[in-house]
């Protein structure tokens, strides 16, 4: 999963913002700092295999995680459900909004992505 962060409606890349992925059981934990271009390194995640999804069974074919995005300058934003399948590279935008002056960023921007019946 490589995660990218921008303002103003993906125009500007947010520099410096850190980024936490979770797993759903909170047994995986993974940061990085967004680079001069907004993006985070690549994180390897475990997910289900491909073939998961190419036969009749009640498993899911992706692994869910949460991400969250923080920089003194922006409200916090977490994504939950965020599915990564195997053998793909997830690619995550998200918009961050700047604070106003005189602010102290109490407010977090939560999207939750509903499950999907597959």
């Amino acid at each position: 999963m490589v995660v990218s962060v921008f303002t103003a409606n993906q125009l500007l890349p947010v520099v410096n913002a850190e980024v936490v992925v979770t797993s759903e059981d909170n047994a995986i934990t993974k940061t990085s700092d967004t680079d001069r271009s907004g993006r985070t390194v690549s994180f390897s995640l475990p997910a289900p295999s491909a073939t998961v999804s190419q036969e009749p069974t009640n498993a899911l074919p992706f692994a869910q995680y949460k991400v969250t995005i923080t920089h003194p300058d922006y409200y916090p934003a977490t994504i939950e459900n965020v599915q990564v399948f195997g053998d793909n590279l997830t690619l995550l935008p998200v918009n961050l909004i700047p604070l106003p002056e005189l602010s102290n960023g109490n407010m977090n921007n939560v999207v939750i992505i509903p499950n999907q019946n597959l």
